[in-house]
């Protein structure tokens, strides 16, 4: 007879106590992102001495003009709470951008950061032109391989900050609906409450924010427009510890309409 199995998945609440075997591989190791952001957060979570490092930060070789963000000010601060207050707002900007004449022949991506923001959207949209990963039984392979091979599809996922390359016209602008805050799942809660990591928790945040951005913009000839409709946004943007985070080359693409 077939035997259930539970799962059981265990996440530490810091890596930095696993990491020495990694980096005693050599006597010189080389580490390389466009999302370091911090060096005194990353390097305590690898468990590194800020002395045993030398950091070389390089400013971004793609024109700013061709990476544009577009922060919208009436849109209200995101949360679980507000989702209902917010979503008409949101679903209006939707329409508007997508159907304009810049992109109405486009393809692009909208990063919910929430399963709820997602599944309101797909109640809203009424076009075959929006991708849904349940649409497609949960693969994000053939999700993609529809996206890349379609006309003018906007995909849209609270789960595709990395790990995708939507280069050239695979995608001519991009939708930030939320702010990424990260999930407040038991290793989350524990470093906020127990160990008081708010820096962490904020960096992680700046972290998902820039990776969405990068999404449609893979090369210094490459060119997409991103858009920001969490009215949370500005106050992440204002507040110094936190500003911080954002690379210069970010900051010097966001204007506020």
């Amino acid at each position: 007879s077939r035997q259930a199995y539970n799962a059981l998945l265990i996440k530490p609440v810091y890596i930095k106590f696993w990491m020495n075997n990694l980096f005693d591989m050599g006597d010189k190791v080389f580490l390389t992102s466009a999302t370091i952001l911090d060096r005194d957060i990353f390097c305590r979570n690898l468990g590194l001495r800020i002395d045993d490092c030398v950091f070389i930060q390089m400013p971004s070789e793609f024109p700013v003009a061709n990476r544009p963000i577009f922060v919208m000010n009436d849109c209200l601060p995101l949360s679980y709470a507000t989702t209902e207050t917010c979503m008409p707002k949101i679903l209006e900007y939707i329409d508007k951008i997508c159907t304009c004449d810049k992109y109405k022949s486009e393809r692009g991506i909208i990063h919910t950061h929430s399963f709820e923001i997602t599944k309101r959207i797909k109640a809203h949209v009424k076009s075959s032109r929006f991708l849904f990963a349940d649409d497609f039984d949960g693969n994000r392979q053939k999700m993609l391989e529809r996206h890349a091979t379609g006309y003018n599809t906007i995909l849209v996922s609270p789960s595709m900050h990395e790990g995708l390359d939507l280069y050239d016209d695979m995608s001519r602008f991009q939708i930030i609906i939320k702010l990424p805050y990260p999930g407040m799942d038991v290793q989350v809660k524990c470093r906020l409450n127990k160990y008081r990591d708010q820096s962490w928790y904020n960096w992680l945040t700046a972290l998902k924010l820039v990776q969405s951005y990068g999404r449609s913009i893979r090369h210094k000839d490459d060119w997409a427009d991103t858009y920001i409709l969490d009215g949370a946004f500005k106050k992440f943007y204002n507040t110094s510890s936190t500003k911080r985070l954002l690379p210069q080359w970010f900051l010097d693409a966001v204007s506020f309409h």
